[in-house]
């Protein structure tokens, strides 16, 4: 069945039609005009396996999800724990419309959506496209983050520290195309409090010259030493490195960290390990 969906979506087919198709972990996924294709099938199953060696830290407290996109690390993380406490940010209105629909065709109790981009402010900012998909998981509220971009929708904006989550809140996934820095400082008051672990995707800097890319990171390191966090760089291959700074690099595949508060770090090294 898989198979026969993949050859639809290359004709273009599977954008006019609207059903629903169980994956390979049971969950029901909606195809909704070709949204939801890539939920069938497992991306980044280093994620899903990184979540089980250091769910210790979030299964009896809340998993924030910063850049929910359509639910692809919302299903991994209840397939690690079925009655996950999970609060999603996402801005792209399409990318709400699906979230909903999938959960409620799932009946997941436990998570929440919340329809925004998550930084240091409060009101509105552009979201920037740079695909034609209307779920553009490289769509970034960072002014020219990257080139030719194709179009921008003003989307809601939400200071971090203003938020109640209500809980504790055990860990955090940041995947936001450019704005990292501001979600980690607009949750720098949760951050403080509860000490979560926080996997972050950085994008390469590729060059000194890419002057905005390098501040960036900086802030970054700067904001974890403020915060007495370590950093570990997390490879597709699973394998792992504690390392002091991001420094210059050009590959994808070493996109993916784990930000972990120093006072853990032996526990970590264990989970990462075992």
């Amino acid at each position: 069945m898989i198979y026969f969906i993949r050859i639809l979506n290359r004709l273009g087919i599977l954008r006019f039609l609207n059903f629903s198709l169980r994956n390979h972990q049971g969950f029901t996924i909606p195809l909704m005009g070709g949204i939801g294709f890539e939920l069938l099938w497992e991306a980044e199953p280093w994620m899903r396996n990184l979540l089980k060696k250091i769910s210790y830290k979030f299964t009896d407290a809340i998993f924030v999800d910063v850049g929910a996109n359509v639910g692809q690390t919302m299903l991994k993380v209840i397939s690690v724990n079925q009655d996950q406490k999970y609060i999603g940010f996402e801005p792209n209105p399409s990318c709400i419309n699906y979230l909903y629909t999938l959960i409620q065709r799932n009946r997941f109790a436990t998570v929440k959506i919340i329809p925004v981009a998550l930084s240091v402010q409060t009101g509105l900012i552009d979201l920037v496209f740079y695909s034609s998909s209307i779920t553009d998981s490289t769509a970034s509220i960072v002014p020219n983050f990257r080139d030719e971009s194709l179009l921008a929708h003003k989307v809601p904006l939400l200071n971090g520290n203003d938020f109640n989550f209500e809980g504790r809140v055990g860990m955090i996934k940041i995947d936001v195309e450019g704005s990292e820095w501001e979600v980690l400082t607009g949750l720098e008051k949760t951050i403080s409090n509860d000490r979560p672990l926080i996997c972050c995707e950085v994008l390469p800097s590729y060059s000194v010259q890419n002057i905005d890319r390098v501040e960036r990171q900086d802030n970054i390191e700067k904001f974890l030493t403020r915060n007495q966090y370590g950093i570990i760089r997390v490879a597709p291959d699973e394998t792992h490195a504690f390392i002091s700074n991001f420094g210059i690099y050009a590959d994808l595949k070493l996109s993916n960290y784990l930000f972990y508060p120093l006072e853990d770090r032996s526990q970590i090294e264990q989970k990462l390990n075992d």
